[in-house]
């Protein structure tokens, strides 16, 4: 029998894919809801990390579009770790919470390293704000990776269950004597 379980390549294809997707609505949810409730400006961290990683400059006419494609680079990082996860064999709430826990305090300790983020001073709202705002984008990206672009996983599973019922079917022994019936069905 052929395994159904996609290639590496195909998993961190997919995971990435599905990292972007994340990015993107972190990006508009951000936009619309976030930043009008809190009042919070918009963040060029994403340009930044950029600009200290591979010198890109960050500022003037291109800071947008660089800013816009780090944010969605950094969604294709929260996807391959999510696919890794889900080649591990956890799906739903264990894969997210796994997923956070790997990647959120690896984003912050590399952006504090870069000088990018300074956690020390920021306030409750601000560590709120950071946290929900990863977990929007680790649950979507989730949510695309195990529905959308995994459904072979799911076929499998299904496939998995049949194939049990049939076994449990096919090699119950038949009972050899009358047939049991209930008092009610004499």
């Amino acid at each position: 029998m052929a395994s159904t379980t996609p290639s590496l390549f195909s998993s961190l294809t997919r995971g990435a894919f599905a990292g972007v997707v994340g990015a993107a609505v972190l990006g508009l949810v951000q936009e619309k809801v976030e930043m009008p409730l809190t009042g919070r400006g918009e963040s060029y961290a994403p340009a930044h990390f950029a600009h200290q990683l591979f010198g890109l400059e960050h500022h003037g006419g291109n800071a947008d579009v660089l800013n816009w494609g780090s944010h969605l680079g950094f969604g294709t990082q929260w996807g391959v770790a999510r696919a890794l996860v889900a080649r591990r064999g956890l799906h739903g709430i264990p894969a997210l919470v796994t997923t956070f826990a790997t990647v959120y305090p690896a984003t912050v300790a590399v952006g504090t390293a870069l000088d990018v983020y300074r956690p020390s001073e920021w306030t409750g709202e601000d560590w709120a704000i950071d946290v929900l705002d990863k977990l929007v984008m680790a649950t979507v990206t989730g949510a695309v990776y195990q529905f959308l672009l995994a459904p072979r996983a799911k076929q499998q599973k299904q496939d998995q269950r049949r194939r049990r019922r049939h076994r449990a079917v096919t090699t119950s022994p038949t009972p050899s004597g009358p047939t049991p019936t209930t008092s009610w069905g004499r």
